[in-house]
């Protein structure tokens, strides 16, 4: 206990330690000893359960009998399992006694729940008088098992303490030999039929809809393409012009935030796509291959282009969307691979991973007799299945 009774703290105030100080009240909540105290502490409760579950007339629960499972802990929370009846209720509540009595730990009643499973209502009373602890709901529990004979609700106090809401929830008037009927309310006071949409229409921030939301999301799109897309358009990527506040001043940092891929200052998402030389170089291979080619290589054209068209359902417009998408992708990668690791691609490798990726997609289109679909897969190099009209 020397190690308990005796711990002295420092601080680390910007990044420099400061003085000791003796703790006056042993070990606290975060302390990096307290895990293993705790750890060694329960064990001996373990042991302790072991020992008591050796009576004949302790049982154990039905689930854990073959496993002997007596409890578990998590953190600083302790689960008990036992068979519904009073007697291995009482063997239990023994334990806890000796257990406080030793370590000076107590269970808190308000933080303690006990949870029932096909146990008689009788014994159920008979369990909860001799715990004195509360007794917990699940997805089973009705509604006339939360309200107590008086008419109020019987929520937790751990539950009331942690939602402030349940204290000024009205209680319901019972109508008896009724199922229960689960209802949303939503926003504007309304009671609708409840489901994981209404309840996301519910608690989601709303903002106004973009005009670029459908060139990013659409049933052809690649998702991970799409999600970095997103993060393009809002500029927030971590480019080194917007990490600029994390250099201090050294060599060190000075060579870091020089941009990979053309060594001319620091990278931004508009010189990104794609006036750098090597990424305009990139968008230069790429954009012939679509119809994209009186767009150049800023990103404000990018967008104009793509605003213009984001809500077409024309395929050469759809694979336009998913190679942009595709080249702000691949092009963060390289830069990304020149920035952390030695490992460095040319601008011909970087364009066959675009339009690798694209083709790939492309080729999962569902076929049609269009003309144009034909131009398009020969376009891409894209493969078709003729008819077999041959025996069997």
């Amino acid at each position: 206990m020397t190690c308990v009774s005796t711990a002295s703290y420092s601080l680390n105030i910007n990044g420099d330690m400061h003085g000791y100080f003796s703790g006056k009240r042993g070990l606290r909540q975060g302390d990096p000893m307290s895990p293993y105290l705790f750890t060694l502490i329960m064990e001996v409760f373990s042991s302790m359960l072991q020992r008591a579950a050796q009576s004949s007339s302790f049982k154990y629960h039905a689930q854990y009998a073959k496993q002997k499972i007596i409890n578990l802990s998590f953190a600083d929370d302790l689960f008990i399992f036992v068979h519904g009846d009073i007697v291995s209720i009482r063997k239990v509540k023994e334990v806890l006694q000796s257990f406080s009595a030793v370590s000076g730990l107590v269970p808190n009643p308000s933080k303690s729940t006990v949870f029932f499973g096909n146990v008689p209502l009788q014994v159920r009373h008979e369990i909860l008088q001799a715990m004195l602890f509360q007794e917990g709901f699940n997805l089973q529990s009705s509604v006339n098992s939360l309200v107590d004979d008086q008419g109020q609700w019987r929520w937790p106090q751990a539950w009331l303490n942690l939602f402030l809401v349940l204290i000024n929830t009205e209680t319901p008037v019972l109508t008896h030999q009724m199922e229960d009927n689960l209802i949303w309310k939503d926003l504007e006071g309304n009671q609708r039929q409840f489901g994981s949409k209404e309840v996301w229409n519910n608690i989601r921030n709303r903002n106004t809809i973009v005009n670029w939301a459908n060139l990013i999301w659409f049933a052809q799109c690649i998702p991970r393409h799409s999600f970095h897309m997103w993060l393009v358009i809002l500029n927030k990527l971590s480019t080194q012009d917007r990490l600029r506040a994390w250099e201090v001043g050294s060599e060190t940092n000075r060579r870091l935030m020089c941009y990979p891929l053309c060594k001319y200052d620091r990278d931004s998402r508009d010189h990104f796509f794609f006036q750098c030389s090597f990424t305009a170089q990139v968008w230069n291979n790429v954009e012939v291959i679509v119809d994209m080619s009186n767009v150049n290589d800023s990103w404000d054209s990018v967008m104009d282009w793509m605003i213009h068209h984001a809500s077409t359902k024309k395929i050469e417009h759809i694979i336009c969307k998913m190679v942009v998408a595709a080249s702000t992708y691949f092009i963060w990668q390289e830069r990304n691979a020149r920035l952390f690791t030695p490992n460095q691609s040319s601008v011909s490798m970087v364009t066959e991973r675009i339009l690798n990726a694209v083709r790939l997609r492309v080729m999962g289109f569902k076929a049609t007799g269009d003309a144009n679909f034909t131009t398009l897969t020969r376009k891409w190099k894209i493969p078709m299945l003729e008819d077999d009209n041959g025996p069997g």
